[in-house]
Formats: C-alpha cells, sequence, structure tokens
C-alpha cells in the first residue's frame, strides 16, 4: 500500500522540525519611506520546513493584533488586521528552507512599530522594529566643480535615509537628457543618452542608506550644468533634488597646481623665503664681525705708521743747504717708507704722490733700484753728500721720473749722472 502524499510530507515535516531549530531575526530597526515595499527577514538556523507550521506576524499595539497568520498552508484571512488586507504575503516557496520572511506592501506611516514572529509548535519568536518616515530627496545646494579630464561625484540622497535598493532612480541632465536609470534592482544602460555611456553609475552599497548619488568620470566641458535625481515611486512631497555642475578648463587646474597654500610652511614660496632670510641673518653677522676687525687692522696700521713717522727727522728745506750724512742715511729711509707707512708723505706729491714716480714700474717697484742694498747701504755712494743728499738732484721731479737716469745703476753711483 503506497502512503498519500501528505503522510508522506507530514512524516518529513515531522522529521526536520524532530531536531532544535532557532528562529533568528534582524535585530537593527527597518527604516523606510512612505509607499514602499519592505520586507522582515526572519528564518530558522538550522534550516527547518516550516511550511505546515503555524506561523503568526503579530503587532501587541494594535487590535486585532493579527497582521498575518499562516496555517496549513494558507492565510487566515479572517482573523487579519484591516489596515493589512490585501498587503502582506509570505514567501511560500521558501518555506520548506526555514525562510518565514513577511512582506509589507505600500507602507504608510501608521505601519510603524513592532512585529513579532511566533512559532507555536518550536517554541520560537522574535520581534523587528519597523520605522515609516517621509523623507526627502535632497540634492546639493552649493554647486560642484571640476576639472576636464578628472572624476566627479553629484551627491544626492535621502533625508532621513532609507533603504531604497527596491526603488527606480533616475538622473537625468538639463531636464531632458537621460542620464542614469537605476530600476529592478540593478543599472539599465538602454534609455542612457550617448553623452554619457559608460561614463556613470552609483554606489550600489549605499542604497540601503538612502544614498543616490552620481559618479561622472572623464569629465567634460559639455558636461557642465544641471543635474536632477529622482525617485518616481516615493511617496513623499519631495522626490527630486538637483546637482549644479561647473566644469573648469585645464589650464585652471595647472593654475592651481602653481599656486601654493600661503599658510602651508612646506610650500616652495615660504621655503625660499626662509632661507634668504636665514642668509640676510648670516651675512649681516659676518659683516658685523668682519667690518670692526677690518677696521681696527686699518687703525692699528696707521697708528704704526704714524709711531714710525714721529721716530723720523723732518726733512729740511733745500735752502737751509745740504745735509750730513747722517741725515742722508735717513732721508733714504724716508724714500722707502714713504712708499708703504708714511701718510704725510704719500700726500707730497713731490716725493711718492707724483704719477711719474709712482705708477711707473721702473722708478719704484723695480726691487734693483730702490732695494737694492748695493745701491742703497753702499756707504761711499749713498753717503756722498754731494750726489745723494743733493736736494736739487733728488728731490728734482725731472731727474727722478726720468727712467734713464733713477733707473741705470751706474748712473745713480756717479756724481756727475745725479747732479745733471
Amino acid at each position: 500500500m503506497t502512503p498519500s502524499p501528505f503522510i508522506t510530507r507530514h512524516m518529513l515535516w515531522t522529521i526536520r522540525t524532530s531536531g532544535h531549530s532557532t528562529l533568528i531575526c534582524s535585530t537593527e530597526k527597518i527604516t523606510v519611506s512612505v509607499g514602499v515595499d519592505v520586507v522582515l527577514p526572519c528564518r530558522l538556523q538550522p534550516a527547518t520546513d516550516a511550511e505546515f507550521m503555524r506561523l503568526e506576524w503579530t503587532r501587541p499595539d494594535l487590535h486585532p493584533e493579527d497582521v498575518h497568520v499562516h496555517q496549513d498552508g494558507r492565510l487566515l484571512f479572517e482573523s487579519q488586521n484591516p489596515s493589512y488586507n490585501f498587503r502582506t504575503r509570505l514567501f511560500v516557496d521558501q518555506l520548506i528552507n526555514g525562510n518565514v520572511s513577511l512582506k509589507v506592501s505600500r507602507v504608510n506611516s501608521s505601519d510603524t512599530g513592532k512585529y513579532r514572529c511566533y512559532l507555536p509548535s518550536i517554541h520560537q519568536e522574535a520581534v523587528i522594529e519597523l520605522s515609516v518616515v517621509k523623507s526627502n530627496v535632497t540634492g546639493s545646494h552649493e554647486p560642484v566643480r571640476a576639472v576636464v579630464g578628472d572624476d566627479v561625484i553629484l551627491p544626492c540622497h535621502l533625508e532621513p535615509p532609507f533603504d531604497v535598493t527596491t526603488l527606480r532612480v533616475d538622473w537625468t541632465f538639463n531636464g531632458d537628457l537621460t542620464v542614469h536609470v537605476y530600476r529592478s534592482l540593478k543599472d539599465d544602460p538602454d534609455p542612457q543618452h550617448e553623452q554619457f555611456k559608460h561614463r556613470t553609475s552609483l554606489f550600489h552599497d549605499e542604497l540601503h542608506k538612502g544614498n543616490i548619488s552620481l559618479k561622472l568620470t572623464n569629465v567634460r566641458e559639455t558636461d557642465e550644468g544641471s543635474y536632477t535625481c529622482c525617485l518616481p515611486k516615493l511617496q513623499s512631497q519631495v522626490k527630486t533634488g538637483s546637482v549644479t555642475l561647473i566644469v573648469d578648463p585645464v589650464e585652471t587646474k595647472d593654475q592651481k597646481i602653481e599656486q601654493s597654500d600661503p599658510t602651508d610652511s612646506t610650500s616652495p614660496d615660504s621655503t625660499c623665503i626662509s632661507s634668504r632670510f636665514v642668509a640676510g641673518i648670516a651675512i649681516l653677522c659676518f659683516m658685523c664681525i668682519i667690518c670692526p676687525a677690518a677696521g681696527f687692522i686699518l687703525w692699528k696700521r696707521q697708528s704704526m705708521c704714524r709711531a714710525q713717522n714721529r721716530r723720523q727727522p723732518n726733512r729740511q728745506n733745500p735752502e737751509q743747504g745740504q745735509n750730513g750724512p747722517e741725515e742722508t742715511l735717513l732721508t733714504g729711509f724716508n724714500i722707502k717708507m714713504d712708499n708703504t707707512c708714511n701718510t704725510d708723505n704719500v700726500d707730497n706729491t713731490d716725493n711718492v704722490d707724483n704719477t711719474d714716480n709712482m705708477d711707473n714700474t721702473d722708478n719704484v717697484g723695480n726691487t734693483d733700484n730702490v732695494d737694492n742694498t748695493d745701491n742703497m747701504d753702499n756707504t761711499d755712494n749713498v753717503g756722498n753728500t754731494d750726489n745723494v743728499d743733493n736736494t736739487d738732484n733728488v728731490d728734482n721731479t725731472d731727474n727722478v721720473g726720468n727712467t734713464g737716469n733713477v733707473g741705470n745703476t751706474n748712473s745713480v753711483d756717479s756724481t756727475d749722472s745725479c747732479g745733471t
């Protein structure tokens, strides 16, 4: 005798429910907007066939409290609260897998509350909280700027946020061109305008938070304008939001890159200014040290020269006659010192400052003529009063400046040459 299908399925249900199963439902508050459909998720874990179990979905704050009662494979319509008539259903084909979730269609503000899922046969129950709000679509009050070639995000979201995964999302450009369409849980590229092909996308993982922002890649100058985000099936007074996009040329981007933040201490301009400031301080310190030192050295040199000049006897006037041998030696010393330290003699036009005498390399700079020990230190030549000490011969500008007379050693030593 072959058992009936009902007995076989009942035996199978008995075997599957003989083990311990736990009812698991969402612990997070579910927030949706008015007019959408919502699923209150619940399941048995491990999976257990609940097709022939009595399943009760209720709201304790209502009277009657029954939202949806399933027994013997059907809905007990007579016990259902009238406000939920024809708006609730189970996923009947998934009951065998332990899915006991409830779907509520076209929710409204009065559907807000706590829903209790209860399975009496296994003594399992759980509570889910549902919040139905009137959300409005919000775009951007400030324009969004982008540079040609960059990617940009056009912000748009629902406030307060709720899951829009099951809703249709439309983006349009300047009121007529279709930019992007999302419906039936996926993007629909068919109605999209050619200008935006393969350049737009939504953040699918953010749709459950009410984020319907659009990402536009490889921005063009022709993309500048007004964009509108819309949820056509949203039960709200505000179903659309707008975003204005301003596209800057590439040159503006280069100029912005070259410009640095004046408050940024690491910018090239600030670094250059800092380097110049440090260099200026260093130069100032160097000058403060070098200038006094140089002045001191010059002052010391002048002091030494004055001291040496004080120790030297004053040269006599040529009209007073010839000098003795001792004065002639000192006179020769004066001539040598006049070239280095003696301030009084350096300024004397007749002796040293004469251009013919000082600039002539042969006369003054020639070591043979001035520093030659044989000529200057020779007692016979220098001590001869007639030849060297003669004021008319030595001080005479014509004779001393003459290269032929002074530069020639034989002429200096000869009485006839110096006396001419």
